[in-house]
């Protein structure tokens, strides 16, 4: 098959949970003899969208990368809107299309896309939340498989993202729980859709499984006050408060630092197998976030043998607790207390979830099962 990836943002040292699935899918669907082109833009920063990389075409691990310069972006006004959609969980019209037009565009990628639209089997397109992978999928949606990477946030329940779920050629969910809120919450109508799930790829095994001490957690991504930060740095700074000897360890970067103190350390962004020596040597991977869709990091965790900690609260991420056993889950304080000290002084119990959680990963979200799994559904879809 041909098929074009549209993402807003790519690139090996670009954070995200989502770009790093469509940098993975494109080689993955390479490797197994397709035709993949990734349509994105030249930035890297998610909250500046500063052209950084140069625009033109590339050929990186058999796929074919297109990069168009972002052309307008109204920081000030897209920020605002954004707060105000945040704060009252909804816009009226005008003020949708408002933010829509403030929001970082292409225009020279929605051109071609125009033009080449039609020369592809099926265009795959994510995130959701960014504008221009909306605008992107408006320009062909006939041949639009729309991968929303999607949950319950005021984002998704703007009418101008709701009438595009509905246009759009088919609908690929990450995990049951993201397809049941589409279903069930936002209750739209969709023309075709189906259960994809995710993968990453098997390199933490390269790393063995040897848990530090002094004991430290260990967070991966972007840190974000919508990531649920602040919760963690309070249970965390009340857990040191308390005599406890974990540290909190933080990969990537993000505008929402740690305190500069224990039990904090920053790391910053971290080559692979930096990421892997630490997840061979944490406690447990601490995910409290509530809005995810899938989260990759978990996998990453799993496949190192590494339990994870997650919030009860999260849909996604506690589904997952629940089906492998792999980890455990928290609300309160004293349930996150209680939770790490099992970690730590119950290695058997901890090494237990890590191979469950493995055990789950190898079950469920490899490649080869992903792009199985994608290849019959494309060839269904394609040929109804």
């Amino acid at each position: 098959m041909r098929l074009a990836i549209i993402t807003p943002r790519f690139g090996p040292d670009v954070l995200g949970g989502a770009e790093t699935f469509a940098r993975n899918l494109a080689e993955q669907l390479a490797t197994h003899g397709h035709e993949v082109h990734l349509w994105t833009t030249c930035a890297k920063e998610y909250y500046r969208w500063d052209n950084v990389y140069p625009g033109g075409a590339s050929t990186q691990n058999q796929v074919t990368v297109r990069r168009f310069p972002i052309t307008s972006y109204d920081q000030t006004r897209f920020a605002e809107l954004s707060q105000r959609l945040e704060q009252q969980w909804g816009l009226g019209w005008a003020q949708q299309q408002a933010w829509l037009a403030a929001s970082a565009h292409s225009q020279p990628l929605y051109n071609a896309l125009s033009q080449e639209a039609s020369s592809y089997d099926a265009l795959l397109v994510l995130p959701y939340q960014a504008a221009l992978a909306q605008a992107a999928a408006w320009i062909a949606p006939e041949r639009t498989i729309l991968i929303p990477c999607l949950h319950d946030e005021p984002y998704a329940y703007l009418e101008m993202f709701r009438l595009l779920l509905t246009e759009t050629f088919g609908v690929l969910f990450l995990t049951p729980e993201e397809q049941a809120f589409t279903n069930n919450q936002l209750k739209v109508n969709l023309k075709q859709q189906a259960v994809l799930g995710a993968a990453v790829s098997d390199q933490a095994t390269t790393a063995t499984r040897n848990p530090a001490h002094p004991p430290y957690l260990l967070t991966m991504g972007r840190l974000e006050a919508g990531k649920n930060m602040a919760l963690l740095y309070d249970y965390m700074q009340r857990l040191a408060n308390d005599g406890s000897p974990v540290k909190l360890l933080l990969t990537g970067d993000g505008p929402f630092t740690p305190p500069t103190q224990p039990p904090f350390e920053l790391r910053g962004f971290v080559p692979d197998a930096e990421k892997h020596a630490l997840l061979a040597g944490a406690t447990a991977l601490v995910q409290p976030s509530l809005n995810e869709s899938f989260s990759l990091v978990l996998l990453e965790s799993w496949l190192a043998k590494c339990p994870v900690l997650v919030h009860k609260d999260g849909t996604v991420t506690s589904g997952h607790i629940r089906r492998s056993q792999g980890g455990l889950m928290f609300a309160t304080y004293g349930e996150f207390a209680a939770a790490v000290h099992t970690l730590v002084a119950e290695p058997e119990i901890a090494r237990t979830m890590g191979e469950n959680g493995r055990t789950y990963t190898l079950q469920n979200y490899t490649w080869p099962r992903i792009i199985s799994r994608l290849e019959n559904i494309l060839g269904s879809w394609l040929t109804d």
